[in-house]
C-alpha cells in the first residue's frame, strides 16, 4: 500500500485515508501478482540494502538478501586493515549491484578514504542495467566498459570518461562523497578470456595519476552454490520468479564446465577460482607486469559449512606457491566466517597474484583467522 501512495515507509500511510479509484486498482493488481508468489521486491523494482536506499531490482535478478550485508562488512574491514587505500573492488556476479555497491560507498562514507572504485562483471544484461541504474541513484560516476557488440569506439570513450572522473574526483566537494566512486560495468561470461581481459584492462586504468597504486582488486563474489536436489525445497517466489543461472551452482552454461564431477553446488566456485581468478591474474601480469608478488583478498559467500569446508580443503592444491606449474594467481590463508544466524558461510582467502605471462584460459568465441 505505501509503495502505491508513493510513501517510503508503510508507517508513512494515513490508516483513515481514503483510497482514489485509480489507487485501488493499482493496489488490486499487485497484490495478484504477490498472490502469484512474486517476489516483493521485483513488484515494488526496488529494495534496501545495508546503508543504500531504495536500490532498483529488476525481475530475474536475485532480491539482494540481508545474509550478503555481512559479505560487505568482511570486505569493509579488509578495506580498513589490509591496506586497501583507496580500494578496487572487483564484484563477481554482481546481480543489482547491491554487495559491490555498498562496499565503495561505505569505504568512502564511513571510513573516509578519499576515492573507491569498482569493476561490476555480469553475464546477464538485466544486471549490468540495474548495477548502472543504481550506481547513477547513488551518484556515482558509472560508465559500461564491455558488452557483447559493443564497438572499440564506445569502448575508448567510456575509458576515457571514466579516467577523466577519477581525475576530477579531488576537486569534487567534500559533501558529495559518492562522487569520488567511480564504477565500470562488464558484461560478459567470467570464465571466458574476453571478460577476463576487460577486468585486468580497466585495472590497468587506475594508475597513481589516479590516486591508486595499480595493486590487484579486492574480489567479492555471491556465486550460485545450490544444488539440484535442494530444489524442491525452494520457495515458489526463488525457484519461479529468480534467474536460475545465479542459484543453481553446477548448472552448465557457457564454458561454465563441472569441477570434479560432483553435483554439490560448487561447480561455479571451483571453476572461478581455478580458472577466472587465474585469467584475470595473467591478463594483469601481461598489461601492467609488477616485480614478485601482489596481495589481495577474496570473499565469497557459499551455502553453509559444509560447502566452506569443501572449497578451504580443495583450494590450496589449486596454487600452491611452492609449485612453479600452478596458475598465476595463488589462493593462500583460507578462513571462514559466521553469518547472522551464526551459521558458518562465508570463506575469506589471500590472492597471490604473480607477476607472470602464463597463457590466459582457453575460449570458444575452520572460523575466522586471528
Amino acid at each position: 500500500m505505501a509503495h502505491v501512495l508513493g510513501k517510503s515507509h508503510f508507517s508513512a500511510v494515513d490508516p483513515s485515508a481514503t483510497l482514489s479509484r485509480a489507487h485501488a486498482t493499482e493496489f488490486r493488481r499487485l497484490a495478484q501478482r504477490r498472490l502469484s508468489h512474486e517476489p516483493i521486491q521485483h513488484i515494488m523494482q526496488s529494495w534496501d540494502f545495508r546503508q543504500l536506499r531504495d536500490l532498483t531490482v529488476l525481475a530475474p535478478l536475485l532480491v539482494p538478501r540481508p545474509e550478503t550485508e555481512t559479505l560487505v562488512d568482511l570486505a569493509l574491514y579488509s578495506v580498513e586493515h589490509d591496506a586497501f587505500d583507496p580500494p578496487l573492488v572487483l564484484d563477481i556476479g554482481c546481480g543489482t549491484g547491491a554487495a559491490g555497491l555498498a562496499l565503495v560507498a561505505a569505504a568512502v562514507a564511513e571510513k573516509g578514504l578519499p576515492r573507491a572504485a569498482l569493476i561490476a562483471v555480469d553475464s546477464n544484461a538485466a544486471a549490468c542495467a540495474a548495477t548502472l541504474m543504481n550506481a547513477k541513484k547513488l551518484g556515482m560516476h558509472c560508465e559500461l566498459l564491455h558488452a557483447p557488440g559493443m564497438g572499440n569506439a564506445a569502448r575508448a570513450a567510456a575509458k576515457h570518461a571514466l579516467c577523466d572522473a577519477f581525475q576530477d574526483a579531488d576537486s569534487v566537494v567534500r559533501g558529495a562523497k559518492n562522487a569520488r566512486v567511480c564504477v565500470a560495468i562488464i558484461q560478459g561470461d567470467i570464465m571466458r578470456r574476453s571478460t577476463q581481459k576487460a577486468v585486468a584492462e580497466v585495472s590497468a586504468l587506475l594508475t597513481p595519476e589516479q590516486g591508486f597504486a595499480g595493486g590487484a582488486p579486492l574480489v567479492v563474489c555471491n556465486p550460485p552454490y545450490i544444488t539440484a536436489a535442494e530444489a524442491d525445497d525452494l520457495d515458489d517466489t526463488v525457484l519461479a520468479h529468480e534467474d536460475h543461472l545465479a542459484l543453481f551452482g553446477d548448472l552448465q552454461c557457457g564454458s561454465l564446465v563441472s569441477g570434479g564431477g560432483a553435483e554439490d553446488g560448487l561447480s561455479f566456485t571451483r571453476a572461478l577460482l581455478r580458472t577466472a581468478l587465474p585469467g584475470i591474474g595473467a591478463a594483469m601480469a601481461e598489461l601492467a607486469p609488477r616485480h614478485g608478488m601482489t596481495k589481495s583478498k577474496l570473499y565469497l559467500e557459499l551455502g553453509g559449512a559444509e560447502q566452506v569446508t569443501q572449497i578451504r580443503r580443495e583450494a590450496p592444491a589449486w596454487g600452491r606457491m611452492d609449485d612453479p606449474d600452478t596458475t598465476p594467481s595463488k589462493i593462500a590463508n583460507l578462513g571462514c566466517h559466521r553469518d547472522l544466524q551464526q551459521e558458518i558461510r562465508f570463506l575469506e582467502a589471500d590472492l597471490l597474484w604473480e607477476d607472470a605471462h602464463a597463457p590466459l584460459a582457453a575460449e570458444d568465441d575452520g572460523e575466522s583467522r586471528s
